[in-house]
């Protein structure tokens, strides 16, 4: 493990792809701009272009955002789309020019808001990590459940979930399961070895149940009928991690909020309110939960000891719920006796009629 602290040798790039979600942005990087730690990263914003109309009024605030003074950060790159990329190619595009110049990397959704420590806690987690090959990313966020550690540790490792909301990656390390997902499909290939060998948390086996069973990775729209597994996703991560035994390093005390709850972006829709005294992750107010409150952060890591209480712990919170579980136990079924021909043809069709 690299415990050097060059925070200036190794260039580390901030990648932040937006559109119009001017109130959003202006909150992230505010909270970025106050993090003394800034200094040693170099900001990139990918503005893509309006695909709609609804989409210029937000545009020409975030334009307006982007001519206030980023001199706190090492640089600031502004890459302005002239054509509408579309969410996925805009964050491709900005990352290919990300990894050019830089070893590593911290993706940011336009939708986070962080801890005034974020930037401190996520180089030297970066630094910290960056030699361990069981740790393939570090994640800024942490999940509003208790976890316990030796010594009042402050970060942790485990593989229960991969958390994308403010992640950090390194390049080389990002390049080998992005190749073995994207280009090998190993996710698609393996699924029913994987699904019979290895152990999963609930919700990321019921996810990759339902999103790959039927899915013949032969088929050339293999892509399209599987998009989140055949990319680089949080579930698709999840999953690969729980097979390689690879891990994601996680803050005791979350350096990220999500305010991206309230049905404004793609992926993330409006929580709905908890019937019952017990929060999980579909009732959760992410809006409103607490930010690590202190100015700076030591690094003391418990050497994964706290893994299996942590998989519990996160596997009874971030839990699928009874017609998810149904969904994976017909698809799985149908697999098995269908085979993957006529669940990938029934797929597409599906697909088509949706259209």
């Amino acid at each position: 493990m690299n415990k050097n602290g060059n925070y200036n040798n190794v260039r580390t790039a901030v990648m932040v792809p937006t559109l119009c979600r001017h109130q959003h942005l202006a909150k992230c990087l505010d909270s970025l701009k106050k993090n003394p730690w800034a200094q040693y990263v170099d900001l990139y914003i990918g503005l893509d272009y309006p695909a709609k109309e609804s989409h210029w009024p937000g545009y020409r605030e975030i334009l307006k955002l982007m001519e206030k003074d980023y001199s706190m950060f090492r640089s600031f790159h502004l890459v302005k789309r002239t054509t509408n990329y579309g969410a996925d190619e805009n964050i491709n595009s900005l990352f290919q020019e990300v990894v050019r110049e830089h070893d590593q990397f911290i993706y940011i959704e336009d939708d986070t808001e962080f801890s005034e420590n974020y930037l401190e806690y996520m180089l030297k987690a970066l630094d910290y990590f960056r030699d361990d090959p069981e740790v393939i990313s570090v994640s800024g966020y942490s999940y509003p459940v208790r976890l316990e550690t030796d010594n009042n540790c402050s970060i942790i490792t485990q593989n229960a979930i991969c958390n994308m909301w403010g992640a950090g990656f390194w390049k080389n390390k990002y390049e080998v399961f992005r190749k073995e997902v994207e280009e090998d499909l190993c996710l698609i290939r393996d699924f029913s070895y994987n699904i019979r060998n290895y152990k999963f948390s609930r919700y990321r086996r019921t996810d990759y149940i339902n999103c790959v069973a039927g899915v013949d990775p032969n088929d050339r729209d293999v892509h399209r009928l599987c998009p989140m597994f055949t990319s680089i996703t949080d579930i698709a991560m999840g999953v690969y991690m729980q097979i390689n035994g690879k891990y994601q390093a996680m803050p005791v005390i979350s350096k990220v909020r999500n305010n991206g709850f309230d049905g404004s972006g793609l992926y993330c829709k409006a929580v709905r309110p908890a019937k019952s005294r017990r929060i999980t992750s579909d009732t959760y107010d992410y809006s409103k939960q607490p930010l690590d409150q202190s100015k700076d952060f030591t690094l003391c890591y418990d050497d994964g000891r706290s893994r299996v209480y942590a998989f519990r712990t996160l596997d009874e919170f971030v839990k699928p719920g009874a017609g998810m579980i149904i969904k994976a136990a017909i698809n799985l079924t149908g697999d098995r006796i269908l085979g993957k021909r006529k669940l990938s043809f029934l797929r597409a069709y599906r697909t088509l009629l949706r259209r």
